[in-house]
Order: C-alpha cells, then structure tokens, then sequence
C-alpha cells in the first residue's frame, strides 16, 4: 500500500486585505520568509538600543512580505493600530472582534 500526502489537495484559506478600496491577497509564508524575517529579527536583537521606529519598521518589512502586491507607501499610510491589526491577521488570521468580514466564494464574489 502507499500513502500519498497531497499538498496540492489540501483546503486552503485565502486571506485578503482590502486598504482604500483595492484588495491584496496575504501570502502564505514560505520557509524562505521564516528564513527572512527570523534573520531579521536577530539583526534587530542585536541592536544595543533599539528605538521605537526600529521596531515599528520591523514590523513594517514582516507586513511587506506578507503583503508583498500592497505598494509599501500604502502600507506606510497605515496607522500603528492598523497595522498591527495586518501583521496578526496575516501571521494568524486574528480578526479585531468589531471588524466586519466578509466571505467571498471561489470566483471572489459575495
């Protein structure tokens, strides 16, 4: 007998955000954007004293990889709130409790 695991075949969930009306697919992470924002941390560990912006752009550049069709200056427009609020959601799929959802079908339809 063989067992067979196909990837291909497993449900998937896309995850989308929408900012001024455009919508932008979240990207799964890859091993080599683990690979990436884990070097990237590191390298801000290693920071004797890191500032405030530091970490705020940190959490930018992990936002971009995930987010990776969203042109940056729209991304950079967001308040903190907001994108920590895409940060979760793209890390974990966490939705503010007050947020509305909405579910597409297939074809990207209501």
């Amino acid at each position: 007998m063989t067992k067979i695991l196909n990837i291909d075949a497993l449900a998937k969930e896309d995850r989308v955000i929408t900012l001024e009306g455009v919508t932008y697919p979240i990207k799964d992470v890859s091993v080599e954007d683990f690979i990436r924002i884990n070097e990237m941390a590191e390298e801000a560990d290693r920071k004797e004293n890191p500032t405030t912006s530091d970490r705020v752009l940190f959490l930018a550049e992990t936002v971009f990889i995930s987010v990776p069709t969203c042109p940056r200056d729209i991304l950079m427009k967001r308040s903190l709130n907001e994108l920590n609020m895409i940060a979760a959601f793209a890390r974990d799929g966490t939705l503010p409790e007050d947020e509305v959802v909405e579910t597409l079908d297939e074809d990207g339809k209501k």
